[in-house]
């Protein structure tokens, strides 16, 4: 039953389905769209099934090969197909023995069947005032209609008899279930539920614009990655030599058992950490009990115990990394010295968007030498320009229209203002913070990712000491002494200053951070504080939560994602909405520059140079005019930035841009 759902959400929302073609409303041409889609996508679009049988059981087939099985009604194969309908679509073989015999064949003719009932799904009948997909989120009798029961329903009853039974009443029966049955029992199956036609628009033309985005591509420059993971090749071997040649390395092996030691396995550096050293665990696994308790191994962990030679094995896992995910996600995937990442919106639970093969979402970010080497390897196209546009702030912004909280409005609508400044000079205890000095800015990105963040996203006062004080601080997990920490003044270590100011240790700053926490939402966002539990108690009695987009988060949800679920969702869609409008512009304006990826709340563009300035200007409109004036809950101004590298230089090489 859960794999008709893998197929419907891959089938409809997998970008690579939708590719260069732009959707008619007639339906005579709609298989010439589809019909090189199909014949190439097939696979990747089945790729993440992985087991056929719960499909064959929702569909009553007895147990043997479904494949080669005709049921007593004729319908045939893997998905049951009926004779009439592979010959509507295109199937010549009149005995039907070639089709038996081929899954895959089998697999091509449900996509294109699938393909069709979308399609007829939002066409306008003369006979019918309303296409179905105009009566989702309506109710029939008791069954609410949603766009995964409008499938699930069409696949066996055919679109005509949807049409009937929304139109008419009229609930026909296969000798099983009816129509209605069929359309209750696949209401749930698809992750994304669209409440709204709007919301059901904003996805579908979203797949099509991230699909010519896909198509277009970015691309790379194939021998600096190969140079590249040579280069990080020769560093992890040096790594892990400095390693062994440590005494904290000479111990563990006297520890372990002749031939068995393994620098790779977490249990193993677990067991002697805690074990054999007696080192008290600074966290736990999740598999840990009190009767068998087990300490954590993993990058966080070892940060903060802040031991020399383990920085030398994060260091190059760091590398190690880079190489094997990143640059070789490049090589693998790279056709003709382009890539061509998938960018998918059938996954996150958010509603926000995906990235896979390669994942062009996963690009490290706060590791400016990881950074640099990823990005290095992306440039436009021979003659152009990389332009990333970036909304500013965005899932706060979206934030404050749900809960509306007056301090921050006020930090939004007031550009002289800055909460991380703020927090920072709070936290830290600063009379002046200048952010640009880079000791400060790094306490000011301490304040914000360490702690303001994590706080709107549910985390406490406890993580977030860790965070600021071990992982960017650079403290120890301990009592301090001076020359601790960042230096953040000439001759000023982090230590220093927090000792003079009475924090003496890092429980200390815990228990400063957590009257931190408690003025934060006491005092600083009271509004913001009530809206969460406010907002979490509805959602305990309705047992879901709607968007301001028009989907709906339903089932089981931690407090936290119940949270933040609607505003990372509706972030995204601002995003996406972006985006499709200005794929619209740049089809219809006939631009050389392209669109070709996004990460999350910034748009990637292809651009070229004579058209820099005018793309600019059309993205900031859209942006911070059109989307806003559209969707009227936006209640706050919203913003981006821009950033271009030169003329045939890599991604790695952007500055920030203005409009002229």
């Amino acid at each position: 039953m859960k794999k008709i759902g893998i197929v419907l959400i891959m089938i409809l929302l997998s970008s690579k389905l939708f590719a260069p073609n732009d959707v008619r409303s007639t339906s005579k041409n709609w298989k010439i769209e589809y019909k090189q889609i199909i014949k190439e996508q097939t696979n990747v679009l089945l790729i993440e099934i992985k087991s056929i049988e719960t499909w064959h059981d929702s569909l009553n087939y007895k147990k043997g090969n479904p494949y080669k099985k005709v049921n007593s009604i004729g319908a045939m194969g893997g998905w049951q197909h009926m004779p009439g309908t592979l010959r509507w679509l295109g199937y010549r073989d009149s005995t039907f023995k070639r089709f038996l015999n081929s899954k895959e064949l089998q697999k091509k003719y449900a996509i294109k069947l699938l393909i069709s009932n979308l399609h007829q799904l939002t066409v306008r009948s003369k006979k019918y005032n309303l296409t179905p997909i105009d009566y989702i989120g309506m109710r029939i009798d008791t069954i609410e209609v949603t766009l995964s029961g409008l499938l699930g329903a069409s696949w066996i009853a055919g679109v005509g008899g949807v049409q009937r039974l929304l139109a008419r009443g009229h609930n026909a029966s296969d000798g099983n279930m009816t129509t209605k049955d069929y359309l209750y029992k696949f209401r749930n199956i698809m992750n994304i539920n669209p409440k709204t036609k709007e919301a059901y628009e904003l996805m579908h033309q979203g797949i099509l614009a991230l699909a010519r985005a896909e198509q277009q591509g970015i691309r790379v420059d194939v021998p600096y990655v190969e140079r590249k993971m040579q280069f990080l090749t020769r560093r992890i071997h040096r790594l892990e030599a400095d390693f062994k040649d440590t005494q904290f390395y000479k111990d563990w092996e006297k520890a372990t058992p002749p031939g068995k030691l393994n620098i790779n396995s977490p249990t193993q550096l677990s067991n002697f950490l805690y074990k054999v050293k007696g080192i008290t665990p600074p966290k736990f696994t999740k598999s840990s009990t009190d009767e068998n308790p087990k300490g954590s191994s993993d990058k966080e962990t070892l940060i903060q115990l802040n031991i020399p030679e383990l920085n030398l094995l994060i260091e190059r896992d760091k590398l190690i990394r880079l190489r094997d995910v990143n640059l070789d996600g490049y090589m693998r995937e790279q056709v003709n010295g382009y890539i061509h990442p998938f960018f998918n919106l059938h996954l996150a639970r958010t509603y926000r968007s995906s990235s896979s093969n390669p994942n062009f979402q996963n690009i490290p970010i706060r590791d400016e030498e990881s950074m640099q080497i990823c990005r290095g390897a992306l440039y436009p196209r021979p003659g152009h320009q990389l332009l990333e546009i970036d909304f500013g702030s965005l899932e706060v912004r979206v934030a404050a229209c749900y809960h509306k909280d007056p301090t921050m409005l006020e930090y939004i609508n007031n550009p002289k203002s800055d909460m991380h400044t703020d927090m920072a000079k709070q936290i830290f205890m600063l009379d002046k913070l200048d952010k640009s000095i880079s000791s400060h800015n790094i306490l000011r990105q301490a304040a914000k990712n360490g702690f303001v963040f994590p706080q709107f996203y549910g985390d406490y006062f406890k993580n977030c000491a860790e965070n600021m004080a071990i992982t960017w601080g650079k403290l120890p997990k301990s009592r301090w002494k001076p020359g601790q920490g960042i230096q953040i003044e000439e001759g000023c270590y982090l230590s220093d200053h927090l000792i003079a100011q009475g924090i003496k240790s890092f429980d200390k700053f815990t228990n400063h951070l957590e009257d931190i926490e408690h003025d934060f939402w006491n005092n600083r966002f009271p509004v913001y504080a009530q809206w969460k539990e406010d907002f979490y108690e509805e959602y305990q009695k309705q047992g879901y939560v709607d968007m301001f987009t028009g989907f709906r988060c339903s089932g089981v949800m931690r407090k936290n994602e119940v949270i933040n679920s609607p505003i990372q969702g509706a972030a995204f869609h601002c995003l996406l909405f972006s985006f499709i409008e200005l794929d619209k512009v740049q089809h219809k304006q006939e631009w050389d520059s392209k669109l070709i990826g996004q990460i999350h709340d910034s748009a990637m563009i292809d651009c070229n140079p004579s058209e820099l300035q005018h793309v600019a200007k059309v993205a900031k409109r859209i942006t911070c005019e059109l989307l806003p004036k559209t969707w009227d809950w936006i209640i706050v101004p919203l913003d981006i930035d821009m950033a271009v590298s030169s003329v045939d230089k890599s991604w790695a090489e952007k500055e920030k841009f203005k409009i002229g």
